[in-house]
């Protein structure tokens, strides 16, 4: 269900004491701890682990139990996780200092989808360069997937291949972040609007 994207995890939720020199898969270990929440920000604990492949293919999600797994060879690694009534989340995890943290966002598994399938809104305040070599992204809080969409002249895009929970919409561009604007999937508004130099990141997911 969801795109793999890069996740770095550590001690005390940062990554603080990334060692650059351990490049090489056994030069050390580590504790990884996998923790699940829902798209719309349920807290649901530790995930089933159904694969932590290394990049020369040896699984080792047997090791887990309870969502952690001790002496993890240093490395890189495909995670995927799951639970009960929900589609699975995965992601591309360096396993490169003593303690690593991997959250997974994890879709609840409705038989039919339920959010709009297209989501259509505005970037205002454009400038003429701008709106030519703009985009916006849809970036889920929880989940490793995000969706893109060029900008119309007139700064309007539509977006799709999303499903529920809570999102960050940005608008980019040459100068980088343009407006920021968090929104929870489904969108039920008649108007989705974003304006040039608005951050509205600090706000709370309301519809």
């Amino acid at each position: 269900m969801a795109l793999v994207s890069f996740s770095l995890g550590g001690s005390k939720g940062t990554q603080e004491g990334l060692n650059p020199a351990a490049t090489h898969r056994g030069a050390g270990a580590g504790t990884v701890s996998v923790i699940a929440f829902s798209t719309d920000g349920r807290f649901l604990g530790a995930p089933e682990i159904s694969r932590f492949e290394s990049e020369d293919h040896v699984n080792l999600a047997g090791r887990f139990r309870n969502g952690i797994a001790a002496g993890v060879p240093f490395g890189l690694y495909e995670v995927g996780g799951r639970l009960p009534a929900y589609y699975s989340d995965s992601a591309r995890v360096a396993v490169y200092q003593s303690r690593v943290t991997v959250v997974l966002g994890l879709e609840f598994g409705y038989e039919g989808p339920i959010a709009p399938p297209v989501l259509r809104g505005q970037v205002l305040g454009l400038s003429s360069v701008d709106a030519k070599r703009a985009f916006v992204r849809l970036t889920s809080v929880f989940a490793h997937r995000s969706v893109e969409s060029a900008l119309a002249p007139d700064g309007r895009f539509e977006l799709c291949g999303f499903s529920n929970g809570q999102y960050v919409l940005t608008a980019v561009g040459e100068r980088g972040v343009l407006a920021t604007r968090l929104i929870a999937i489904p969108y039920s508004l008649p108007a989705l609007e974003v304006r040039v130099g608005e951050d509205r990141a600090t706000g709370s997911f309301k519809r």
